[in-house]
C-alpha cells in the first residue's frame, strides 16, 4: 500500500482569512496541491482535503486533418492558397497552376 504522506493531495482553504505560506498567499476558497507533510501546522486547521491527485495520463488531442483550397483574388488573374481555417498560406501571387501544385504538395 502506498504511503499517504507521499501522495500529493488537493486542498481547499475553508478559513475566512488569507494565510501567507512563504511567498504564496492562500486565499479563502482557493484549491491547491501539496503533500500533507509540507503543510505548516497553522495551515492544517484552515484546509480540508478535496481529493487525492492521481497522476493524469496525457490528454488526447483530437487530430483534425488540415485541408487546403484555392481562392481567386480580385481581378481573376492571381490565386491564393488558404487552409481549412481560412488562413492564407501562400506568400506571393500565384497563377492557377502554381496554386494547384502548392495544394498538392501541402496535402502530401
Amino acid at each position: 500500500m502506498e504511503d499517504v504522506s507521499k501522495t500529493p493531495i488537493q486542498w481547499k482553504v475553508v478559513s475566512s482569512r488569507a494565510y501567507y505560506w512563504g511567498k504564496r498567499i492562500m486565499k479563502p476558497g482557493q484549491v491547491f496541491t501539496a503533500l500533507e507533510s509540507d503543510l505548516p501546522e497553522e495551515l492544517k486547521s484552515m484546509v480540508i482535503a478535496v481529493n487525492e491527485i492521481i497522476p493524469a495520463k496525457e490528454p488526447e488531442i483530437p487530430v483534425t486533418p488540415v485541408t487546403y483550397r484555392i481562392k481567386e483574388r480580385k481581378g481573376g488573374e492571381y490565386y491564393e492558397v488558404l487552409d481549412s481555417k481560412g488562413k492564407k498560406v501562400s506568400e506571393k501571387n500565384l497563377t492557377k497552376e502554381e496554386a494547384e501544385l502548392m495544394v498538392k504538395k501541402l496535402e502530401q
